[in-house]
């Protein structure tokens, strides 16, 4: 009898072998989790992956120099919507928002991030003691 089976793909017992190439090249990097972890707090990657080098890999050393001013910003970050002429002298805008986010105004906020040379927390101790 004949049968209608011989017909099957021949690459049929290959196929459970074949690894997708991106689980063989690429073995997940922790050093990207961390910079992934700064770059969620407002700081650019390359300032987050500076500052994790200068640490030696320590996510809250790195922070503590990030917030501290230690680790300068390479460039400033792509403008977002909104800012532009009358963006104010050299503030972050990402770091506008965590202040305007926390109820100061845009006005506090930016006056806040120039006095404290655009570092976060000083800003918001600035704001916070201002009453």
């Amino acid at each position: 009898a004949p049968q209608p089976t011989a017909e099957a793909p021949p690459n049929r017992e290959a196929l459970p072998q074949l690894t997708p190439p991106s689980m063989v090249e690429a073995p997940p990097d922790p050093e990207a989790e961390k910079i992934e972890q700064l770059s969620g707090m407002g700081f650019g990657s390359n300032q987050a992956r500076a500052a994790l080098n200068a640490s030696g890999g320590s996510v809250e050393q790195a922070l503590a120099m990030l917030l501290s001013g230690a680790i300068p910003e390479e460039g400033s970050p792509p403008p977002g919507p909104g800012s532009g002429p009358g963006g104010g002298p050299g503030v972050d805008p990402v770091k506008l928002e965590q202040l305007t986010s926390m109820g100061f105004t845009q006005g506090q906020a930016q006056q806040a991030l120039v006095d404290s040379g655009g570092n976060v927390e000083q800003a918001t101790m600035m704001l916070l003691s201002a009453g």
